[in-house]
C-alpha cells in the first residue's frame, strides 16, 4: 500500500517487469532480485544518455537484444568504454541492468523509437 502511495505521490508510473510463466519461482526470485538491482543501475548510470523526454514524461527505450547480448554492449562501443568502465559498472552490475532492459515491460510508447 504504501508503495502504490508513494507512487502516486509522485505522479511517476512504475516500471513493470514481465518474466516467462514457465520461470520457476527461486529463479523468478533470482530475476527480480536482479531487475530490481538493474533498474536502479541504468537510472544512474544509463538514463542520461539513453532516456527520451517526451513532456514531462522521461521514456526508457526499447533496446534489441542484439544490442543487450552480454558483455559487447560495453567493448562494441567506445563511448560505454569510456562512459561506463568496469571501475563505476563492474560485470555483474552490467549483467543486472541487461536483465532490467530485457524482461521491463513495454508500453506502445517505448516501442516507437527503438535504441
Amino acid at each position: 500500500m504504501l508503495l502504490i502511495i508513494a507512487s502516486c505521490a509522485t505522479g511517476r508510473k512504475q516500471v513493470q517487469h514481465n518474466f516467462p510463466a514457465e520461470m520457476s519461482a527461486s529463479v523468478r526470485e533470482q530475476y527480480l532480485h536482479d531487475w530490481q538491482k538493474g533498474k536502479v543501475l541504468y537510472q544512474e548510470n544509463c538514463a542520461g544518455c539513453h532516456n527520451k523526454r517526451k513532456g514531462r514524461r522521461e521514456h526508457i527505450p526499447v533496446f534489441p537484444a542484439d544490442k543487450l547480448a552480454g558483455y559487447g554492449i560495453r567493448l562494441d562501443n567506445a563511448d560505454h568504454e569510456r562512459a561506463i568502465p568496469e571501475t563505476r559498472v563492474t560485470t555483474d552490475e552490467l549483467v543486472s541492468i541487461i536483465t532490467f532492459l530485457t524482461y521491463k515491460v513495454h508500453t506502445i510508447k517505448d516501442t516507437v523509437r527503438q535504441h
